[in-house]
C-alpha cells in the first residue's frame, strides 16, 4: 500500500516525497533490493532519470544471485529508451 501511495507521488511529481517514504523502510540486506527498485520508477515516472538509475545502481550493488537483478536491467533499458527519446529531435513529417 506504502509503495503504490509512494508511485503515484512520483507521477504527481512529488518524487522526493514518494521516495522518503520508501528510504524509510530500507534495513540494509538484500531485502532492499525492491525498495530501491521502487523508489526508481518514483524518480522515472518524475522524469529524474539520474536519480533513477541511481537508485537502480544502487539495487543491482545489493548481494544475491546474478537473476536477481533482471528487473535491475529492465528498468535500466527504460531509463536509457526513455532519456533518447527526449534527447531526440522531433520531426515535422508525420509517419504512418
Amino acid at each position: 500500500m506504502r509503495a503504490t501511495y509512494a508511485l503515484l507521488l512520483g507521477e504527481n511529481q512529488q518524487a522526493d516525497e514518494g521516495a522518503k517514504l520508501l528510504q524509510a523502510n530500507l534495513k540494509g540486506t538484500a531485502a532492499d533490493r525492491e525498495l530501491y527498485l521502487n523508489i526508481s520508477q518514483i524518480y522515472e515516472r518524475s522524469h529524474r532519470y539520474q536519480e533513477a538509475e541511481e537508485m537502480a545502481r544502487k539495487a543491482e550493488a545489493l548481494p544475491g544471485e546474478p537473476r536477481e537483478n533482471e528487473m535491475t536491467w529492465f528498468c535500466w533499458a527504460r531509463f536509457m529508451s526513455a532519456r533518447s527519446s527526449t534527447t531526440r529531435p522531433k520531426s515535422n513529417s508525420r509517419k504512418c
